[in-house]
């Protein structure tokens, strides 16, 4: 029976209910062995709820800091966008390195939202894999993007 991975969140929650409503009750409801319920709960048992709850904390963290570089990671796409328009609104030739700059920088900000969402809900490993990529090669471009900007700053 081929069921997705459970958080430990989720599991600690199924063995709770198995305690109240039964183990068997349980365990069809979510398609789970019952030698697969008694596993989680000598894990559990040994983990002790302090450990679980240090790794619900650990794994909030993580999450609000990839919420953290969605949110970065747009203003610096968005400034960049920013710098595409006005050229084109001065009628300025469009700077190839500024687009290149929105245009990665964009599908980086997408790529960390796929990450996200890839930690809350079970995606292809496909799926995470290239978001993953197009995350590490976006950032690897801002920070050259950066240095590029800082290198040809005039000071007035």
């Amino acid at each position: 029976m081929s069921t997705p991975r459970k958080t430990k969140e989720e599991k600690i929650a199924i063995l709770r209910e198995a305690e109240q409503k039964g183990i068997v009750a349980t365990c069809d409801k979510y398609g789970i062995y019952p030698a697969t319920y008694y596993t989680w709960k000598n894990k559990f048992d040994q983990m002790g709820e302090a450990e679980a709850s240090a790794a619900k904390k650990l794994r909030m963290a993580s999450k609000t800091a990839k919420i953290g570089g969605v949110i970065l990671g747009a203003l610096v796409t968005s400034y960049s966008w920013y710098k595409v328009n006005n050229q084109a609104n001065n009628n300025q030739e469009i700077d190839k390195w500024d687009l290149a700059d929105a245009i990665i920088g964009t599908l980086a900000v997408i790529a960390t939202i796929i990450l996200l969402v890839a930690s809350t809900f079970a995606l292809p490993l496909l799926l995470v894999g290239a978001a993953v990529f197009v995350a590490a090669v976006g950032t690897i471009w801002s920070i050259i993007s950066l240095a590029r900007d800082v290198k040809n700053y005039k000071y007035e």
